[in-house]
């Protein structure tokens, strides 16, 4: 992130929008605007919701409910001394409306030929199409 987003060339930015999937490079990402006190604005979980009308925005991760993605994150910035308070969260307040599609017999006994990052999930979650854009959007107006 630091590489990234330290200047150089193109200079430091205004805002940082964050929709990034994976929960580590997420967090990294998080904690280095936070640490170099960059305003950013974070999409969370889009998937399995389906009711557009329900996405919000918070200020921290404190109050946000039924995004499993924010609990993830909790659990990793509570071991940690980083204030996500004035970090901006787009999340759908919709309970998820599927699980985790299973790993077929395949995937399960060669999990290493599927993916295409190393150590990234095989299982995905089903998705309504427009919801991450409509995350996108609020975002993006917020940011």
């Amino acid at each position: 992130a630091a590489t990234l987003l330290g200047g150089g060339d193109v200079g430091i930015p205004n805002a940082v929008v964050d929709c990034i999937d994976d929960l580590n490079t997420k967090a990294d990402l998080l904690a280095h605007c936070v640490a170099a006190g960059l305003p950013v604005v974070s999409a969370l979980g889009s998937g399995a919701k389906n009711d557009p009308t329900q996405m919000c925005v918070a200020q921290g991760l404190r109050d946000i409910e039924n995004d499993p993605l924010a609990t993830k994150l909790r659990k990793i910035f509570s071991t940690q001394k980083v204030d996500l308070s004035q970090v901006s969260f787009v999340y759908s307040a919709q309970r998820p409306q599927r699980s985790l599609l299973p790993l077929t017999e395949e995937q399960r006994a060669k999990p290493d030929e599927f993916g295409n990052v190393a150590n990234f999930r095989l299982r995905v979650i089903p998705v309504f199409g427009p919801q991450p854009a409509i995350a996108g959007v609020a975002c993006a107006s917020h940011a």
